[in-house]
């Protein structure tokens, strides 16, 4: 890997998807109606790691899909940015919940994140759900982490 960082995330191996330098990265649900595009024009070195399954193995717990964790440039680099990603057919509330309880899992080896990001991208939104008080809950959480909460239809995609 060109310029790896040593410890780029704290998790193993084992649930990673990839982690290199390329400069589109795009994640797609099992029914490829959704999908989540992020354009890495600068080739920041970013881990894909699978949730669902992996990192978070109970089938008992809501889990999300992805996190794409952004890595240090180099060591001290305060700009280290980690998105749990849910693609999702309908149900955005099942989304929230499913990223609050990754968060509520996951996020105490997420230390060295300075920006914890929630991206939610959905086959259809029902507007009233963007009002409803756990997407409220999870959009303030995420803005503490120095982060954002965001949904859209079908495709989102975002640069780095």
């Amino acid at each position: 890997m060109k310029n790896a960082i040593p410890d780029c995330h704290p998790f193993g191996k084992e649930c990673e998807e990839f982690c290199d330098h390329r400069t589109k990265i795009v994640l797609r649900d099992k029914k490829g109606k959704s999908q989540f595009l992020l354009n890495n024009t600068n080739h920041y070195q970013v881990c894909c790691l699978l949730i669902d399954g992996c990192l978070i193995e109970s089938q008992e717990e809501e889990k999300t899909d992805f996190l794409l964790l952004k890595c240090h440039e180099k060591e001290g680099d305060k700009s280290s940015i980690a998105y749990f990603v849910e693609l999702k057919g309908s149900n955005l509330i099942k989304a929230v919940r499913q990223i609050n309880n990754s968060l509520n899992i996951l996020l105490g080896k997420l230390e060295a994140y300075s920006i914890i990001n929630g991206r939610i991208v959905t086959t259809r939104i029902d507007k009233i759900d963007l009002g409803h008080t756990e997407y409220k809950a999870l959009a303030k959480r995420l803005k503490k982490l120095n982060g954002t909460l965001e949904q859209k239809s079908v495709l989102m995609e975002e640069i780095m």
